[in-house]
């Protein structure tokens, strides 16, 4: 390329040159670098995606090993760094809202359109207000005897055949389960529908389609690709939810208590933001727990070797007591947990100018302004330096110690519903457990490919012993 000969033309030539210089050197020192490396393996446009796809937790570790605990991945578009570091990862998780958000970051993914903008921005803390306010003692009660009638319920529709009846999909079943127990324990009667049931699982499973697609695709895509078309079908179920508050809020009878806290909001849209509620509550107390249970009924059932204890507990639950005298049940709820946790989660995204964070090693990992952030749950949970026989089934290794994971995630936005989910995936294993289920046939490999705990690659068919109610 030629230079301008004319001195007017050079002046000019110089003078952009300059302003160009300029802009580039105060554009590299306005903002600070980011020292995080790329995940190994991209290939063009697709970035991860597909090597993400077959097998997230293999891909993680394999970046790991390569370029460290910090590491940017590229689903087609969408970029996130990844932790596996456990030092980085408290202080992620430790972080402020106004530093690092978690509201922010799931809206990123979609969660205003799928399950609604109050639920992303009000949502966890009204939960977590109905959860101190309920005394919590006749609350669990209430759960446990809803979650016996539902399972019972959804028992009575299969057909028995001398004294068996077989299941043809655990994870359906324990869905269903879950899923009324929610809705008459939590709310009330009033919703306690077989058609609602089934509609609430059909759009969680598309709110859970969305979220996996959204977070691969670039958001201009996502939205009207994804997004919008589950934003229509939630509304409409909305409606429907909606109907069925109404006389509901207008009652002065005392049910569950999350009607009781849909009565303080405002009357002129108090049924409308309720049903929002109502999808956001179930999603979240129901979609993680019931595949826990499934997941812990196929690693007992496989694997455990204290079957003659969790016999026991599990006829202690089904007589009606709660599950604070069943160590084994716990331990084994807590060690699926543990295998089956997360590909990612804790998602944030920076909303300060510069988040730096220090690694075991020293390395101070610089991460900027509207990046997102991930924790590689199951790798960080799975990890040979902080559990000994890491990839095995242990339970009785949370009957020493209840060493700290990630399902429940951590932090300020720890669940704040832990407690529940938990004595609620002990009490559907025990009613598995006493009515003496067996697995019928293979079962599928492990599934991490949804947003959610682990699911299986196919259905998994189980028998139980037929007879008449657990209480």
């Amino acid at each position: 390329m030629s230079l301008p000969s004319d001195s007017a033309d050079l002046l000019l030539y110089a003078t952009a040159c300059s302003i160009a210089l300029s802009t580039l050197y105060y554009i590299a020192t306005r903002h600070p670098r980011s020292n995080v490396p790329n995940a190994p393996l991209a290939i063009p446009l697709l970035g991860h995606a597909l090597i993400f796809r077959k097998n997230p937790n293999d891909f993680f570790r394999k970046a790991q090993s390569v370029v460290g605990p910090v590491f940017r991945i590229n689903l087609a578009g969408r970029r996130m760094i990844m932790v596996t570091s456990p030092a980085v990862m408290e202080k992620v998780t430790a972080a402020p809202e106004t530093i690092l958000s978690s509201e922010t970051a799931v809206r990123e993914i979609g969660f205003d359109y799928t399950l609604g903008l109050f639920n992303v921005t009000e949502g966890t803390s009204f939960h977590r207000k109905v959860l101190k306010s309920d005394a919590h003692a006749a609350f669990l009660k209430r759960v446990m005897s809803q979650l016996q009638h539902s399972f019972d319920t959804e028992l009575s529709k299969t057909r028995a055949n001398k004294g068996r009846v077989e299941i043809s999909d655990l994870f359906v079943f324990s869905r269903r389960s879950f899923v009324r127990a929610c809705l008459v324990a939590f709310i009330g009667k009033n919703l306690e529908s077989d058609a609602l049931i089934s509609d609430i699982m059909i759009f969680m499973d598309r709110v859970e389609d969305a979220t996996a697609k959204a977070a691969v695709l670039p958001r201009y895509l996502a939205i009207p690709l994804v997004l919008r078309p589950v934003q229509a079908q939630r509304l409409q179920l909305q409606k429907r939810i909606a109907a069925l508050l109404e006389p509901m809020l207008q009652s002065a009878s005392a049910e569950g208590p999350w009607l009781n806290q849909f009565r303080h909001l405002p009357q002129q849209d108090g049924a409308a933001v309720a049903a929002e509620l109502v999808i956001g509550l179930v999603f979240a107390a129901h979609k993680n727990p019931s595949i826990a249970a499934a997941q812990s009924l196929i690693y007992v059932l496989q694997y455990s070797e204290n079957n003659l204890d969790l016999q026991k507990e599990a006829k202690l639950v089904a007589r009606g007591e709660l599950p604070d005298r069943t160590p084994h049940l716990y331990a084994n709820v807590r060690e699926t947990l543990r295998l089956t946790s997360l590909s990612i989660g804790s998602i944030r995204t920076v909303m300060c100018d510069r988040f730096d964070a220090t690694s075991e090693d020293g390395t101070i990992y610089t991460f900027l302004k509207g990046e997102s952030v991930c924790v590689a749950h199951n790798v960080m949970d799975t990890d040979p330096s902080r559990w000994s026989d890491a990839s095995s089934f242990v339970p009785n290794r949370f009957l020493e110690k209840h060493p700290q994971y990630l399902v429940f995630s951590r932090g300020i936005h720890k669940c704040p519903g832990e407690r529940i989910a938990m004595t609620m995936v002990q009490i559907l294993l025990a009613l598995f457990l006493d009515r003496n289920a067996r697995l019928e046939g293979p079962v599928p490999g492990l599934d991490f490919e949804r947003t959610t705990v682990a699911q299986r690659a196919g259905p998994v068919r189980i028998s139980l012993d037929y007879r008449g109610s657990s209480f």
